[in-house]
């Protein structure tokens, strides 16, 4: 995944008759496009602030744990303000969904859940998980 990182606002949504509001303060609306250590630093604050978590999300999806663009090319679709960094891959699977709504179940959160305890390594994780399926 070499190459620059960028963050551009579209025209069509900054010309869009509505409030704008930006990302973050660290890519403002005055300027479209945004490279460089802000995007970086962006990205980053994105992720956990755990080196444990990072390391094992990158044993786990095969990418760099030293990546945060990489990282998030795996677990980016539900980050911090509603952000999703997803691939076009993603993409393609979610237009089967209805208005982009994928339906879940008690058994497939409590799966997830579990997982990220494990990942995040807490000791005080419950021994089961009731499921209500």
């Amino acid at each position: 995944m070499a190459g620059v990182l960028a963050i551009e606002y579209v025209d069509r949504w900054l010309a869009a008759d509505r409030v704008q509001i930006p990302h973050s303060m660290s890519p403002p609306l005055a300027t479209k496009k945004h490279t460089g250590a802000k995007v970086a630093n962006y990205l980053w604050n994105l992720l956990p602030d755990n080196d444990q978590t990072l390391q094992k999300w990158g044993q786990i999806y095969g990418v760099s744990p030293n990546s945060a663009f990489a990282l998030l090319s795996k677990v980016g679709e539900d980050c911090a303000g509603a952000i999703q960094i997803v691939t076009d891959e993603w993409m393609v699977r979610q237009r089967g969904f209805v208005r982009g709504v994928q339906w879940t179940t008690r058994r497939r959160w409590a799966d997830r859940l579990k997982r990220q305890r494990e990942e995040m390594g807490r000791r005080d994780r419950p021994t089961s998980l009731s499921t209500g399926d």
